[in-house]
């Protein structure tokens, strides 16, 4: 989880998504906290479904019909934003807690509901442990998931991802 968030503070930002994909949903409302300027607001969640966009990412938002919607992320926070989801749902939350434990203890946050995750992984984070322990419970048919956004800093600015 990315904190207790003081929603007073905040406004829900909405995100189109393709109706195509496998979630059936149009559109995803993450908190967002404003900034001095009214078009642009920092993003208070980990995405569950819209790709591009992470944890504290500054997001340029259009106005419509009295809604605030995600156009572009405007400056990225490096964080990098990975999706899980439990193979066996009838796994119960402790389950779930005792296996993302392995990504907490390296600095990793999560929100999660039913048996899907969005994991927030911070840029001072090592990214390659990261994606070693998502790739290793995947392949014990712990969990499947997907990469949703890369923003880390590249430890070779030769590599670009």
């Amino acid at each position: 989880m990315n904190g207790h968030l003081n929603v007073n503070k905040y406004i829900k930002v909405k995100f189109k998504l393709p109706k195509s994909d496998w979630h059936n949903h149009g559109v995803e409302n993450l908190w967002a906290e404003p900034t001095d300027n009214k078009l642009f607001f920092n993003l208070r969640n980990t995405p569950f479904y819209a790709y591009g966009y992470s944890f504290l990412d500054t997001v340029q938002c259009k106005k419509y019909k009295g809604d605030m919607f995600a156009e572009k992320v405007f400056k990225s926070s490096q964080h990098s934003t990975y999706r899980v989801c439990f193979l066996n749902e009838k796994i119960n939350k402790t389950y779930h807690a005792e296996v993302l434990s392995q990504l907490t203890k390296l600095g990793c946050t999560y929100e999660g509901f039913g048996a899907l995750y969005a994991i927030d992984v911070p840029p001072e984070t090592d990214i390659e442990k990261i994606f070693c322990i998502l790739t290793a419970n995947e392949e014990k048919n712990i969990w499947g998931f997907e990469e949703a956004n890369y923003c880390h800093p590249s430890k070779n600015p030769r590599i670009d991802h």
